[in-house]
């Protein structure tokens, strides 16, 4: 069973040390996120783990600035960043699965005040778009210019 976390270094560090992830042409590493968290309190970095309780994939949820740069300026948007499936764990069902969970883990452990995430993806990126789209998350009109060009907004209600 797979179930979401927040990243801890007592109980994750090591795992994420050793976290495969070939292409971050989309996503940054796991190493790289838990970074980015450690200097934003308003920035939560997350686990996926599976049932033997290894390190499968990882994201960050943003309740802070982050979803203001897509245009959501409502205080009740979260926003999904850097999310990343471990190269040795892909097409085994677990993005869909957190995905899936996450409406759940967030009203329990970030904050019950939050009714939607969105999350930026690259127009490129088409099977991620399929993944986010299975779990619900719908492409809004917004567009925004990436690094890597287009991106589109999607968002789910929670």
């Amino acid at each position: 069973m797979t179930k979401l976390d927040i990243y801890s270094d007592k109980k994750y560090e090591l795992a994420v040390k050793n976290y495969l992830l070939s292409d971050t042409s989309h996503t940054g590493s796991a190493q790289s996120m838990v970074e980015r968290c450690k200097m934003d309190s308003e920035k939560f970095p997350i686990v996926i783990l599976n049932d033997e309780n290894k390190l499968v994939g990882c994201f960050i949820l943003d309740i802070g600035l982050g979803p203001r740069q897509y245009g959501f300026l409502d205080g009740d948007v979260a926003l999904l960043r850097a999310f990343s499936i471990d190269d040795r764990f892909r097409r085994q069902g677990y993005a869909s699965t957190a995905l899936d969970k996450l409406s759940n883990f967030v009203h329990q452990y970030i904050s019950n005040n939050l009714s939607r995430i969105v999350l930026a993806v690259n127009e490129e990126n088409i099977a991620a778009q399929k993944t986010y789209e299975k779990s619900g998350f719908k492409k809004t009109l917004q567009t925004s210019e990436g690094k890597l060009g287009l991106l589109f907004i999607m968002e789910k209600e929670i």
